[in-house]
């Protein structure tokens, strides 16, 4: 059974919009801020991305070195 999201390609977008990806998890930006994301060639809004500040970096990077040790034991 597919999902509105896997059949409709700006559900897709609308499910991912305004949100990262961290620890595997899709967040909203600490303070909840976005800014519009435009397609170059006419300029039209075409979603919106999260607009992430110094905790959402702190929140990866720590995301990163927790992750690190197990990938650096796969090679």
């Amino acid at each position: 059974m597919s999902t509105q999201a896997e059949s409709d390609p700006q559900a897709l977008v609308d499910a991912l919009s305004a949100r990262h990806l961290i620890d595997g998890d899709l967040v909203v930006a600490a303070g909840g801020r976005t800014f519009e994301v435009h397609n170059p060639a006419t300029m039209a809004v075409i979603g919106h991305a999260a607009a992430g500040d110094g905790q959402d970096v702190q929140r990866a990077v720590a995301s990163a070195k927790a992750a690190q040790k197990g990938w650096a034991a796969r090679s």
